[in-house]
């Protein structure tokens, strides 16, 4: 009999009460040819900080080896300290007949009786077979619900969600989180009715089958696409999946046409968009009601907002990013010309940005009070109210009109910004943010607007490569996971 640890799926345990750890003991079986069974005990045993406290185990099988994982804070802590053990083994039971304490890096021995109790090397747990997880890691702050920890509670520091592997992507929405994976989307968020982490979504999905699972928690990253997706967009409670063949998904949500669908019903399963089957899309965008897909040959449509089915805009075309609010849309082309969409009357009329020509503008953020461009040569400029400072140029200011420099952000390299508030990534691997912190989204450790710009101290050394922000919380992925 073969016998090999299993630690991984961490992101689909339910976590009812997040300080008890748990430990696990996975057994398989080789029974003919390299066909194997595996059996999984899973049992809560008594919180130790940093260490692992054994329970009574009685399990049938031959040989094992145990795997430990320690919740505390929905973390996964790790002793230093060299410790040994062995475990007694008979041809029928693997027992341990009395609780011990131990620590990482633990050798598993077996003895078997029937062998003059000689003493056989198993394996050599260490803390990075499963507590330090290779990276990229993903860290998640700000509203609880959102942020894939299994439960309700606010972070005003960054933590890692472990279990989310190799996630090249991320996305904050409204009320949920995205993770784009190598073969997989994963999602989590709140409940509420239409939204695509609904109770009536909670499902896995491939472009062809849907399973059931409506028993899965919906606070911990699940899969929503099974499948290699380019990109995700999401407006209020509706998102749109770009596959890597092409083919643009849509769910949740449908009341004003943002599907795609050519009707209004929601979907709770992601649906193919038939009408861009035959087209090479590039790029999707989506606003709280609103959604834009972009071609290869540089047309533009647009879906929502009352249009039910996809329909082309002639003013632009070339965009290579869009950020959408519900009464207008920011567009920027290919040659660095921001557009401004306003929303008339069902139909978006467009107009250049003057004041950004020429200032080689690579990116455009829309939050709900503001707007922020970001430059080729790392600076931000922003325009609109500043609502719990969400404009990063101090208390002193209520409103710009026209695009104003940021002057205490330099070199930076990606922003985001959520209902009110902004990350910005720099060159040097610094992550500032500003605005609203009402529910710790601002990483800070505490929970007081800031109206300027503010080093989060947590992710100084972890090397971020990514960051999103959702209406009220925050993602990065990071190739560190120091916390």
């Amino acid at each position: 009999m073969h016998i090999s640890i299993a630690i991984f799926e961490c992101r689909n345990l339910p976590l009812h009460n997040e300080k008890k750890p748990t430990a696990f003991v996975v057994c398989r079986e080789k029974n003919l040819g390299e066909h194997f069974s595996t059996k999984t005990v899973k049992h809560d045993v008594n919180p130790v900080f940093g260490t692992v406290f054994t329970p009574r185990w009685r399990i049938s099988a031959t040989q094992a080896v145990i795997a430990f994982e320690v919740y505390h804070k929905n973390k996964l802590f790790k002793n230093d300290l060299i410790a040994s053990t062995e475990f007694s083994l008979t041809s029928e039971r693997f027992e341990i007949d009395h609780p011990k304490t131990i620590t990482l890096p633990l050798t598993v021995h077996s003895k078997h009786a029937s062998d003059n109790g000689k003493s056989e090397l198993i394996i050599q747990i260490t803390p990075g077979d499963f507590g330090l997880q290779p990276p990229p890691y993903v860290w998640t702050w700000g509203k609880g619900k959102c942020i894939g920890h299994g439960d309700f509670t606010d972070r005003s520091t960054p933590e890692i969600i472990f279990g989310l592997q190799k996630i090249k992507d991320v996305l904050g929405s409204a009320r949920s989180s995205y993770f784009i994976g190598e073969v997989m989307v994963y999602t989590c968020g709140s409940t509420s009715t239409n939204t695509i982490t609904s109770d009536t979504l909670n499902k896995i999905v491939t472009e062809d089958t849907t399973i059931d699972q409506t028993q899965r928690n919906k606070y911990v990253p699940h899969t929503l696409v099974t499948g290699s997706a380019n990109q995700i967009a999401a407006g209020a409670n509706h998102a749109l999946i770009l596959m890597e063949s092409r083919h643009v998904l849509s769910i949740g949500g449908n009341d004003q046409g943002q599907l795609g669908q050519g009707d209004t019903f929601e979907r709770v399963t992601p649906q193919v968009i038939d009408f861009f089957s035959n087209l090479h899309v590039v790029k999707v965008f989506a606003g709280p009601n609103a959604s834009f897909v972009c071609l290869a040959d540089g047309s533009v449509y647009y879906f929502g907002l009352g249009v039910v089915s996809p329909t082309k805009i002639d003013e632009i075309s070339n965009v290579t990013n869009m950020c959408v609010t519900e009464t207008l849309a920011i567009a920027l082309t290919c040659t660095g010309e921001v557009n401004v969409g306003t929303l008339v009357q069902g139909q978006f009329s467009w107009e250049p940005l003057l004041e950004l020509t020429d200032k080689d503008v690579v990116d455009v953020e829309c939050g709900e009070y503001a707007y922020y461009a970001l430059t080729k040569s790392g600076m931000v400029y922003c325009w609109g109210k500043n609502v719990d400072g969400c404009l990063g140029l101090g208390e002193d200011v209520t409103e710009v009109q026209v695009p104003t420099l940021i002057p205490s952000l330099r070199s930076v390299t990606q922003l985001s910004s959520g209902k009110s508030h902004v990350l910005a990534l720099c060159d040097n691997g610094q992550l500032f943010s500003f605005g609203n912190n009402a529910s710790g989204q601002l990483g800070t450790g505490d929970l007081f607007n800031s109206a300027l710009p503010c080093l989060i101290p947590a992710m100084e050394k972890n090397n971020v490569t990514k960051i999103s922000c959702g209406y009220h919380h925050s993602i990065a992925i990071s190739q560190s996971g120091i916390q």
